[in-house]
């Protein structure tokens, strides 16, 4: 047998979670675990919202560790990031959470402050002397375009950030960033991140409009993965 490690969200339920929500949330979770061929989902459950994910036995000690220096701020970026990640979406639904391993909520792994910790504003205002880069996508929506000097300098407005990220591109992505203002967009570049692994500047390299909210998949079609309470 493998080991089970679970996100728990302290919002929601597992049928009041929005669908588009709950994979923003196993997306960031997933990454954190990373081992992708080793780790399975098998469920949500109740009592908040508690995603459950079981990791094949032979890559328990490889994930223990991953999740280790996440926990410390050290290791993989992809991992750091996807602790972050996971922290903002809780402090943008008014929450806290945590990661715990097997059937014991004690165990805890790795804590997220979520809305009691750092004001995400303060750490905004960094500019681009981050102690890392790389590149990646962010998701967001585009809410101001101005001409500048070297380029045009969009703004990305994530919902659970208090203010903007600065994403800097060429002339030759102007005419797709007005058709995509006010739109859902995905924009992928060179991310620059602080400390704490969080984005604080985009180099655009490609703009993508996302689907509306209406566009994606219902809760209906996640209804299987519901764990019934015993």
């Amino acid at each position: 047998m493998g080991k089970r490690y679970t996100l728990y969200i302290d919002a929601f339920s597992p049928r009041t979670i929005p669908m588009a929500r709950l994979a923003q949330y196993m997306q960031n979770f997933a990454a954190l675990l990373g081992h992708e061929s080793a780790v399975r989902l098998q469920g949500l459950e109740s009592g908040s919202t508690r995603i459950v994910t079981a990791v094949d036995l032979e890559y328990v000690p490889k994930v223990d560790r991953r999740l280790e220096q996440a926990r410390r701020g050290e290791g993989s970026h992809e991992a750091i990031r996807a602790k972050t990640g996971i922290d903002r979406l809780l402090a943008g639904d008014n929450a806290t959470g945590f990661i715990y391993a097997g059937e014991d909520e004690s165990a805890r792994i790795i804590p997220f402050p979520g809305v009691t910790g750092l004001e995400a504003g303060d750490l905004v205002r960094q500019d681009e002397t981050s102690p890392y880069k790389d590149y990646g996508t962010l998701e967001g929506t585009l809410r101001t375009i101005s001409d500048e000097t070297g380029g045009v300098k969009i703004r990305i407005q994530d919902p659970l950030w208090k203010g903007t990220i600065p994403c800097h591109t060429s002339d030759d992505q102007i005419e797709k960033a007005l058709g995509a203002f006010r739109r859902r967009v995905e924009v992928a570049g060179l991310i620059h991140y602080n400390e704490l692994g969080r984005p604080i500047s985009i180099r655009m390299d490609n703009l993508t409009v996302l689907p509306e909210d209406k566009e994606l998949p219902t809760a209906a079609d996640i209804r299987g993965l519901f764990i019934e309470p015993a």
